[in-house]
């Protein structure tokens, strides 16, 4: 992965912290959110596909591949690991070749 695009991925996580503080806050004033927090979060979630958009573009034109590869790393698998089967949830098995 190239540096730009690492640094594009840590930009990712800032701008979601960021959302998710402000969903918080969101929730904490139930209906009277103010007009601020709903715009902010609004920026941010278009700021967030964007971001999107550029890593799956980046990570098809360098290295071929998709952006469920980026998206496969935030995933928790809740399964075993053995030799080459992974076992993931416990319903589906990926087999190395």
């Amino acid at each position: 992965m190239e540096k730009q695009d690492k640094h594009t991925l840590q930009l990712r996580e800032i701008n979601l912290r960021r959302l998710q503080i402000l969903e918080l806050q969101a929730a904490q004033f139930g209906i009277n959110v103010p007009p601020h927090i709903l715009l902010e979060i609004e920026d941010i979630k278009e700021k967030i596909l964007a971001i999107d958009k550029q890593l799956k573009r980046s990570l098809e034109f360098n290295e071929g591949e998709t952006f469920q590869a980026v998206k496969s790393s935030q995933i928790n698998i809740n399964g075993n690991v053995s030799g080459s089967t992974i076992i993931i949830g416990n319903k589906n098995k990926v087999q190395n070749s």
